[in-house]
């Protein structure tokens, strides 16, 4: 009995609470190991994702440029070249003459800056009104002078002011374009700022434009008038309607006495501006009787720099570098411009000159080896696509994968991951048939075409493959390039279309009303006179962001027809589909998958952290079984406790007993028995 109760007292009570809470743990390590599994599908998921993406980005860059002409230059050191996707072959030598370059100007003057304190002038280009420059009365610096001209409101770049080596330069920005300047009044040794500087010598510059400013006020357009405006002697009279704004009446006035000689502009304060090489008046406020004019400033002079007459820097004079324009010879026919880009000498070519002489040709041809490569690359991607796919369905696949294990050896995937997911055999399904189905309406007899007849076939484990040796019952995909390269580009490239046109047109544009079901919808745009003058604005009345017709974006397309372009679905009876390409069926299968542009139509994947898709419901998975786990873990402690306590008060008891059994056996012991 004393033997049976010491066993009693002697146990482990550690030990006895660990194996009991080992056992118990079991179901929380069952759960741990579903949150690997889950973990290990949206990793699945994942892979997936991206695969995709990429093959979309794959398919997207074969667009209608891959199959165009490109241009090639034996020598890019002297002239590059881009052409049109549309251009026929052609081969151009280019002989280059000269290079366009922008005028530089440095100042000569001697003089302090700070005594041109407090100064202005105004500086402008041909073609544009120009900017005043307005100096602070602290300058002590030329970089002083050439921050004020920089920072100038109105300069937009035209002109750019530099200091080097104590010189102040100052550059045209446009190439093949003579400065022009007008001095303020005298702020030092009678004279204005840019004589001080040695920009300007009023006895060297001689040629003269007149400028005249039309201050205009907040009041302008509350009532009408006539404004009188003299240019070289002949008289012109502009009306002012009133709610006219300035730039109603800037038009007005161009429309009267703008000519090659007479530039009419807003300026930064909104003022209007008249420059003409012709001597210019206007009548004065009085005798106009409009209210808005504030004031007119009449005869001010800019004088232009001639580069014929101004002497170079290294002889002593201000031209660093003089303004020009480009000079080359295509195929023996002497082309120029004012940069270095010829894009008008050729149609649908354009080329860049790079060196002020040399030579080159410019070969203009179908780049077949890129077309190749852009192919291979979606043959390979969709492969990529299938294989992954399939090894996450199959339990019978395995892969080696490219980091290795602890051991050393190769990781292996096993397959089989998301077996069960039949919607990815669906979205495998989908794929193989935007690729694979045929496209309808392809060439001048609208024949339907597939890959097959371009030299790409379908395996028997789906997968694509290119044809070298012409075994299918098309031809191989070289030769598919070399004949039938109009009909690949439209398989592939084409977009989907919705266009309204001819007569169907001309009738919308009459009536000037539009009425379009945008996904069952009916939503219509209006002329504001009747009828459409023309197709721009019907295009401008369906974009408007207030009355417009939503989720819709109109425009022209190359033959002057509406294009609707939407991810809804339109019905008009005019309305004309045009059935997309390989391209855009991937794109819009992919999307399908993991979600659509707008976000309206979440795909069956979804993405980390999205709302809908198996992405997001394994992740709320493993969230609820986190939580369970949780509440499983505070469980286990508070039966520890529970546990410690009742086998601690065993021991309590256990070791009361044993002392009642001790005494026991003393008073026998005393007693004799």
């Amino acid at each position: 009995m004393v033997m049976g109760a010491g066993g009693i007292g002697g146990m482990d009570i550690d030990g006895m609470i660990y194996q009991i809470m080992e056992a118990e743990q079991e179901p929380i390590m069952n759960q741990y190991q579903q949150t690997e599994e889950v973990n290990q599908q949206i990793e699945a998921y994942q892979d997936i994702n991206s695969k995709l993406d990429t093959f979309k980005r794959d398919a997207a860059s074969i667009d209608a440029d891959t199959f165009g002409a490109v241009a090639e230059s034996s020598d890019e050191d002297v002239v590059t070249a881009e052409a049109d996707s549309d251009v026929d072959s052609a081969s151009y030598d280019v002989e280059v003459e000269q290079l366009a370059q922008k005028q530089r100007i440095v100042a000569t003057g001697d003089v302090d800056p700070s005594d041109l304190s407090g100064g202005e002038f105004h500086l402008r280009i041909e073609d544009d009104i120009g900017f005043g420059v307005y100096l602070d009365d602290d300058v002590e610096e030329l970089s002083d002078i050439a921050s004020a001209i920089n920072n100038a409101k109105g300069n937009d770049d035209l002109v750019q002011a530099t200091v080097i080596e104590d010189n102040l330069v100052l550059e045209v920005s446009d190439s093949n374009t003579d400065l022009i300047v007008e001095d303020g009044e005298d702020v030092h040794d009678e004279k204005g700022v840019l004589e001080n500087l040695g920009i300007l010598d009023l006895d060297d510059d001689s040629d003269i434009y007149n400028r005249s400013t039309i201050e205009l006020g907040d009041d302008l357009g509350d009532e009408g008038g006539t404004l009188e405006i003299e240019v070289a002697e002949e008289l012109y009279e502009v009306d002012i309607e009133e709610g006219d704004s300035a730039e109603d009446l800037a038009s007005a006035i161009e429309a009267e006495i703008g000519d090659e000689d007479t530039a009419v502009e807003l300026d930064a304060a909104d003022d209007i501006v008249i420059t003409s090489e012709e001597d210019i008046e206007t009548e004065e406020k009085g005798n106009t009787g409009i209210a808005g004019i504030d004031g007119v400033t009449d005869g001010e002079s800019n004088y232009v720099l001639d580069s014929e007459e101004l002497t170079d820097y290294d002889d002593g004079g201000r031209l660093l570098q003089k303004s020009q324009g480009a000079e080359a010879y295509i195929n023996g026919l002497e082309v120029t411009s004012d940069d270095n880009t010829l894009d008008d000498a050729v149609d649908g070519v354009t080329f860049d000159l790079q060196q002020d002489t040399g030579s080159a040709t410019i070969d203009v041809d179908t780049d077949t080896e890129g077309i190749r490569e852009e192919i291979e690359g979606f043959v390979e991607s969709y492969n990529s696509v299938i294989d992954m796919i399939d090894l996450y369905t199959n339990p019978q696949r395995t892969e080696e994968g490219e980091e290795l294990d602890e051991e050393g050896a190769e990781e292996v995937i096993e397959g089989g991951i998301l077996q069960g997911e039949s919607q990815l055999r669906t979205l495998q399904s989908q794929l193989h048939n935007s690729v694979v189905m045929p496209v309808d309406d392809i060439g001048e007899d609208g024949e339907e075409m597939t890959l097959s007849q371009f030299g790409i076939q379908v395996q028997d484990d789906g997968r694509l493959e290119i044809d070298e040796a012409g075994r299918g019952w098309g031809q191989t995909l070289d030769e598919a390039i070399e004949n039938d390269l109009d009909e690949l580009r439209e398989v592939f490239a084409r977009e989907s279309a919705n266009t309204i046109e001819g007569e169907d047109l001309d009738k919308i544009l009459d009536e000037g009303e539009f009425t379009l079901e945008v996904s069952g919808e009916e939503s219509t745009v209006s002329a504001d006179n009747g009828s459409f003058d023309e197709l721009d604005s019907l295009i401008e009345a369906i974009n408007d962001s207030d009355d417009g017709i939503s989720r819709v974006i109109a425009s022209e397309d190359d033959n002057g027809n509406l294009e609707l372009t939407s991810f809804r679905e339109l019905e008009h009876g005019a309305l004309q589909e045009q059935m997309p390409g390989i391209a855009d069926r991937v794109e819009g299968t992919v999307e399908a998958a993991v979600g659509s542009q707008f976000g309206s139509q979440p795909g069956y994947i979804g993405e980390p952290g999205g709302d809908v898709g198996r992405i997001p419901t394994l992740e709320n998975e493993i969230d609820r079984i986190n939580e369970n786990i949780e509440r499983d873990l505070d469980r286990l402690e508070s039966r520890e406790d529970s546990l410690r306590a009742q086998f601690t008060r065993m021991q309590q008891a256990t070791a009361e007993m044993q002392a009642q059994q001790q005494q026991m056996a003393s008073q026998i012991g005393t007693l004799g028995i």
